[in-house]
């Protein structure tokens, strides 16, 4: 389980956010740690999802309710990206956002 942690400019910790991301609580992610800062930190987890096995963006049901599914990356990532687009361009979009190129293209 991840723990986000916040830190100000000269290092201090201001924040930690400890708890599953999920529909309920994106929203005081995103305020706490900012659109850009918060938008990478999904990207990371969306990337790492992927990276242990669990392809989320090329085999997983997208209307799945599994919390690691790609229902629930694309929840997370409706703030920053156009509904319209599948689990798959947003996973790509993502990725892409951070210089990285997706793991399966």
């Amino acid at each position: 389980m991840p723990v986000f942690k916040n830190y100000t400019e000269d290092g201090r910790l201001m924040n930690e956010f400890s708890e599953p991301l999920n529909e309920k609580n994106i929203d005081r992610f995103i305020s706490e740690y900012g659109q850009e800062r918060a938008k990478m930190y999904i990207s990371i987890l969306a990337e790492f999802t992927n990276e242990i096995g669990n392809t989320v963006f090329h085999h997983m049901d997208a209307n799945s309710r599994s919390p690691r599914s790609g229902y629930m990356i694309k929840k997370l990532t409706k703030h920053f990206y156009d509904d319209k687009m599948s689990i798959i361009e947003i996973g790509k979009k993502m990725l892409g956002d951070f210089g990285n190129k997706p793991s399966h293209p």
